[in-house]
């Protein structure tokens, strides 16, 4: 049995589309394409390290396609591929928001959805709405320490611990939650 404990911290998302301009930039082969690859690979990978060294969440964003702009050829295409399989990788980011998926044409993975955008390249406002609502929002909720341990049997399915109001330094304070269905519960607080 582990005991689960999470804190509270910062979140980070990389949008890994500021990524495009290196994309673009000069990918006339199959080996500066890896390179470039490679190297945009390293720079995420050391913004995983520093945050996760700073006990900061990091998800990453894959790279929207662009074909039908000056950026785009098979080479910049490749770039793109292998740099979304590295982020859609578990273990990479704490969690992948999958814009690729979302954001490009059913019937060509190499463009983005016509209404979506103006320029093959940047999304439109319906296009950044359309991203923003593709977001899993429960990656943003606050984790607590619940106290339950895992494989114990007794985990709920759903449950919802609320911020302490005021705050712990008064003499009293309250505390909201909510479980998926109404049961005998117990809270125990432990003095730090």
């Amino acid at each position: 049995m582990q005991h689960v404990t999470r804190t509270s911290c910062i979140i980070v998302i990389v949008l890994a589309n500021a990524g495009f301009f290196s994309l673009g930039d000069g990918q006339t082969a199959g080996a500066a394409a890896t390179s470039t690859a490679n190297n945009l690979i390293k720079a995420y990978t050391q913004m995983v390290v520093k945050a996760h060294s700073n006990n900061i969440r990091i998800y990453g964003g894959t790279i929207t396609p662009f074909k039908g702009n000056a950026y785009y050829n098979q080479y910049s295409e490749l770039c793109r591929t292998t740099v979304n399989q590295w982020i859609r990788t578990r273990g990479n980011f704490d969690a992948c928001i999958d814009f690729d998926a979302t954001m490009r044409d059913p019937q060509d993975s190499t463009r983005l959805v016509t209404t979506y955008q103006n320029d093959g390249l940047h999304p439109d406002t319906t296009g950044y709405k359309t991203m923003g609502q593709s977001i899993d929002l429960s990656l943003f909720v606050k984790a607590v320490s619940t106290g339950i341990n895992e494989g114990s049997g007794n985990l709920p399915g759903t449950f919802l611990l609320g911020q302490n109001y005021p705050n712990p330094f008064n003499p009293s304070t309250t505390i909201s939650f909510s479980l998926l269905s109404r049961s005998f519960t117990s809270l125990k607080m432990k003095k730090r």
